[in-house]
């Protein structure tokens, strides 16, 4: 048996190398030609359809070419009037919903919901909320609550509160109440994307169940709606107490005066931790100086997060506030220890203030219930070292107060993602 190949082999072997780097480099330079030619063919075709999707967006009426073209400009023309779809509200919307159903489109997206595969129903739904018809606000609705797939439900509730439509609220809030339902804080964006067209239903909602008036509550604050103030507080009053505690939330983001009362009474030393010290934060937001006492009663409470948040909203009650948080700093215990933290980090946002620059945000109350703590006792066990920290909260414990949308009903921010803590109101 010879020790090497023969000479013939290796050629053979070098050139059919040879051949196939050359097939792959020509099959390559081939795709890329095609690419290149379909980008151009695309782009062409866009180019020849957009200034009559302009036209009908503008209100210029429906040229019948626009229907009747098919192929390449055809898919143009859709892609096009589906990315106005995204930008555009109002006539322009309807009008340009009424070309994709002229051309059939809306008959085959509908058509899509029904399929067997869930990223094509989810893809489906995603377009119906740009359409915004009668028909796919009805489908998008089934999905919402019928769906067996967490992800198409899910997308549907997010074009669902694209529709603009005023009963998209109330299946959006009857949709918590399904198994395994759409996390709170989607249905809250869906609901916030809604705007006012939303309010009627939720105002409803406040006499419906418990995550339906939850969520209204919620939603109705962060949409400033002052006329469902009373609704509010009749929800304040009486209830579960997640319900309770976002129905003081929102009384606190309205800013009525006149919702002092009730949210002073869910203070009472007897009421559950969690309303109170959402009592104290909304408080503190609306700065009436007639809460300053009952406010000033609670600095001294056992549970960390109704102290310091008293603390803090004495701080946003001007004269009234500062009166009693000097009086408590003077003293000793946990009454001192918060008093002093509001006093401080008020004199620190006042010198960033007077140094143009912007305060630090300070820390939010805690939305679940937390065990009894010592009076000026950081929850763990652990008293804070020497004057306590501008903005600082127990070490792991998150705050909440308000956080974003997508977060579920308790401890949302505002409407654009932004803490809206003390001294941002």
């Amino acid at each position: 048996m010879p020790s090497f190949l023969p000479a013939g082999f290796l050629l053979g072997v070098v050139l059919a190398g040879s051949a196939l780097a050359a097939s792959l480099l020509l099959v390559a330079a081939a795709a890329r030609v095609l690419r290149i030619v379909r980008s151009g063919r695309r782009a062409r075709a866009e180019r020849a359809v957009r200034p009559m999707v302009l036209a009908v967006a503008s209100g210029a009426g429906i040229p019948p070419e626009l229907i009747s073209v098919r192929g390449g400009p055809g898919r143009a023309a859709e892609r096009i009037v589906f990315g106005y779809l995204a930008l555009v509200r109002g006539e322009a919307a309807t009008s340009l919903a009424d070309v994709l159903a002229q051309r059939g489109a809306v008959a085959r997206i509908l058509s899509g919901t029904h399929s067997p595969r869930p990223h094509r129903r989810a893809r489906a739904a995603e377009r119906l909320g740009l359409i915004a018809s009668p028909e796919a606000e009805r489908r998008l609705a089934e999905l919402v609550t019928g769906d067996q797939n967490p992800e198409v439900r899910i997308v549907a509730t997010r074009a669902l509160g694209k529709t603009g439509s005023a009963a998209a609220a109330r299946t959006l809030l009857h949709s918590l109440s399904r198994p395994a339902p759409v996390p709170e804080g989607i249905v809250a964006s869906a609901l916030l994307e809604l705007g006012p067209e939303a309010v009627p239903g939720l105002r409803a909602e406040l006499a419906g169940g418990r995550r339906q008036r939850a969520m209204a509550a919620n939603v109705l604050g962060l949409l400033d709606e002052l006329p469902a103030w009373q609704g509010l507080v009749e929800n304040a009053a009486d209830g579960s107490v997640e319900v309770r505690v976002s129905a003081v939330r929102a009384l606190g983001r309205l800013g009525l005066p006149q919702a002092i009362g009730p949210v002073t009474a869910c203070l009472q030393p007897g009421e559950d931790p969690a309303l109170r010290a959402a009592a104290a934060h909304a408080l503190g937001r609306i700065g009436d100086p007639r809460s300053a006492q009952p406010l000033a009663a609670c600095l001294g409470d056992p549970h960390y997060w109704v102290a310091h948040n008293a603390a803090m909203a004495l701080a946003e009650l001007g004269e009234a506030g500062l009166t009693e948080l000097t009086l408590a700093a003077a003293g000793h215990g946990g009454r001192a220890a918060h008093a002093r933290e509001a006093l401080a980090r008020r004199a620190l946002a006042r010198r960033a203030m007077a140094r143009g620059e912007r305060a630090a945000e300070p820390a939010r109350a805690l939305a679940t219930v937390r065990p009894a703590v010592p009076a000026g006792q950081a929850p763990g066990g652990k008293a804070p070292p020497g004057p306590p920290a501008a903005g600082r909260a127990p070490a792991g414990k998150a705050p909440a107060g308000d956080a974003p949308a997508d977060q579920a009903v308790a401890g949302q921010a505002g409407p654009a993602g932004r803490p809206a803590g003390y001294g941002s109101r």
